[in-house]
């Protein structure tokens, strides 16, 4: 799917910047674009921070990242990296901000990966997960859908929370709204 991936999926130029100001975003601040896909949201904050972040675009499939490097390569402060982000370590110092957007639904273990990431994160650095629509929204899409993405859902906010609770991260906040779906913690 990754050589159609940008044709099949729409991403709402409002909705992007909603996420990216919920990131709080910062010159020089080092991101990592966990499952990063093709580079959308990466794309859309290096535009937005002509160049002045430090971007690692991580993701477990080879032809999504490829697909991300051919639309980013030539950005300044964007490197990839193959990675399952369950259980490798990324390459490189801590990440002032770690984004999932629009991917999270497809980690097998999502515990396991929200434990991993959250040992990538700086002192007074935060995890966001983003969709561009309501989590019963992704879920029933998923739910529609062939194959294995079908059984990838989102977990609901009181789902999420005790699991990032339990998993020691803070400041847990969530918005789940018809479309917008954001969770934002710091490990504690």
């Amino acid at each position: 799917m990754a050589s159609r991936w940008d044709e099949q999926a729409s991403h709402d130029p409002l909705r992007l910047a909603l996420i990216a100001e919920a990131l709080e975003l910062f010159p020089g601040a080092r991101v990592l674009d966990a499952g990063c896909g093709t580079g959308v949201f990466t794309d859309f904050m290096v535009r937005a921070f002509d160049g002045a972040l430090d971007v690692v675009c991580a993701d477990f499939s080879g032809k999504m990242l490829e697909e991300a490097e051919k639309k980013l390569s030539s950005r300044s402060g964007v490197s990839f990296c193959r990675a399952d982000l369950t259980t490798d370590t990324v390459p490189g110092r801590a990440f002032d901000r770690i984004i999932c957007y629009s991917c999270f639904p497809h980690f097998a273990d999502k515990r396991r990966a929200l434990a991993n990431l959250r040992r990538h994160i700086t002192p007074g650095g935060f995890l966001l997960i983003a969709h561009s629509e309501s989590c019963s929204s992704i879920n029933e899409l998923h739910s529609r859908l062939e194959g294995p993405v079908r059984h990838d859902m989102l977990p609901g906010p009181d789902e999420m929370r005790k699991m990032l609770q339990e998993l020691r991260f803070s400041k847990v906040a969530i918005t789940d709204k018809p479309h917008l779906y954001l969770v934002k913690a710091s490990p504690a």
